[in-house]
């Protein structure tokens, strides 16, 4: 185990998956997939687009019912979104 694994008590060694991704295209022909996806990584996730490199329409979402709204968001402002698993109380540090 990782320094940073036991600081925040996550394995990454241990996780089947911590993301995923797809595209617009993939969202708006099967929708249902793409919930599948991502509730095979767990609630809660980070729903953000793909190519954008700041904090712009980030999301984090603890339900399913929050997914989609998330997910639109992301998509008007790139093609593809990235889905991670949130991890509760990890920093991020630029």
């Amino acid at each position: 185990m990782l320094d940073v694994e036991i600081q925040i008590g996550y394995s990454f060694q241990e996780q089947p998956k911590a993301k995923s991704c797809f595209s617009k295209k993939e969202f708006l022909e099967n929708k249902n997939k793409v919930f599948a996806k991502v509730k095979g990584l767990g609630f809660p996730v980070i729903i953000k687009p793909a190519n954008l490199g700041s904090s712009v329409a980030i999301e984090v979402v603890k339900k399913k019912e929050e997914l989609e709204e998330a997910i639109n968001v992301a998509l008007e402002f790139d093609d593809r979104v990235l889905v991670e698993k949130f991890l509760e109380g990890a920093e991020e540090y630029n």
